[in-house]
């Protein structure tokens, strides 16, 4: 394996056939869990190809609470003093609009 190809920090797990194709576009892979702070992570098994370098911008209105993706409803959370944000999406999209639109 050559040292200087490019990496790919990639979600995991990935079945071989991913694999195969990222590493067929000559990258090495690294499981996102070891990405630094602000880098490409590829998710192959996304439903949505949105990959994004940084964070959502803060929610204007409780509507931009319903388009945060999980882990930036976990941020905000802990943002805003939750310490372990848990629950799925819709129950976290409720809880940050309680903290943040409270006098709406």
């Amino acid at each position: 394996m050559s040292k200087d190809r490019k990496i790919a920090y990639v979600k995991h797990p990935i079945t071989t056939a991913q694999k195969k194709e990222i590493c067929a576009k000559g990258l090495r892979i690294i499981d996102a869990r070891f990405a630094p702070e602000g880098a490409d992570i590829i998710d192959p098994n996304a439903k949505t190809k949105t990959q994004s370098k940084s964070p959502a911008e803060p929610p204007r209105s409780a509507e931009d609470v319903d388009k945060l993706l999980k882990s930036d409803l976990v941020n905000f959370l802990k943002g805003h003093g939750v310490e372990d944000p848990k629950g799925k999406v819709p129950e976290l999209r409720e809880q940050l609009k309680a903290i943040m639109f409270t006098n709406l």
